[in-house]
């Protein structure tokens, strides 16, 4: 069955049969993808089209990809198509303006062959453009992280509201694949420099009871947050 996530959406995510016109629309990249095992990016601005093979993670790493190159996230779509997955993001560029499509999916595969550190080299960007960072609300936002388990009946719901910062995005998806859980769809709204994102999240197809574990993923978000 298609996984879809939809940033920018409804309340609830919408079912696989809402979203086939992606996939008929790739049909041949995805063909391309599923033989070649390996990663294709489309630009056609506003939107970033990325094909690659499935896994846990994958959105995370795309998006600090994006965010490496100074592309803001404002909406996102991604669906699955048999073992490959098709994001297409609506992003804001940076005042460098757009980024070559061949540097883009050079390093993108350097990510997901780990061949490149995202993570320091998020840290090194986030350092030189620390300057630059957009500060356009008046009162930003206190950084909080909130659980919703009665918003869905399939999975549950975290809430994170946040200053926005270079690859947060990124940080935030990282840490819940770091915990073995996968993200089933999510929300993401970004207003003057803040961001209220809302991620559905499930583990081995099931919501998180409350207790124990629970209680560390909100801890390990709300590290990513106070970092």
């Amino acid at each position: 069955m298609a996984t879809t996530v939809h940033l920018g959406g409804s309340d609830e995510p919408p079912s696989p049969a809402d979203v086939p016109g992606a996939v008929r629309d790739h049909v041949e990249l995805l063909d391309r993808v599923t033989r070649e095992h390996r990663a294709e990016l489309i630009v056609t601005p506003p939107k970033v089209i990325v094909a690659a093979p499935d896994r846990q993670g994958l959105l995370a790493d795309v998006a600090g990809t994006l965010a490496l190159f100074g592309l803001s996230i404002l909406s996102a779509d991604v669906t699955s198509s048999g073992a490959v997955a098709l994001d297409t993001f609506v992003v804001e560029p940076s005042a460098a303006g757009w980024p070559a499509p061949e540097a883009l999916t050079t390093t993108l595969h350097q990510v997901l062959s780990l061949e490149l550190d995202l993570e320091s080299a998020l840290d090194a960007r986030a350092r030189t453009y620390a300057s630059a960072q957009r500060r356009w609300s008046a009162r930003p936002l206190r950084s909080s992280v909130e659980v919703d388990n009665a918003g869905s009946s399939e999975a549950t719901i975290f809430e994170i509201r946040s200053p926005d910062r270079i690859g947060l995005l990124y940080r935030l998806t990282a840490s819940l694949a770091a915990q073995g859980l996968d993200v089933s769809a999510a929300r993401v709204a970004t207003i003057g420099g803040d961001v209220v994102d809302a991620f559905y999240v499930t583990s081995e197809g099931s919501k998180l009871a409350p207790g124990p574990r629970l209680d560390a993923v909100v801890a390990a978000l709300e590290a990513v947050l106070n970092s």
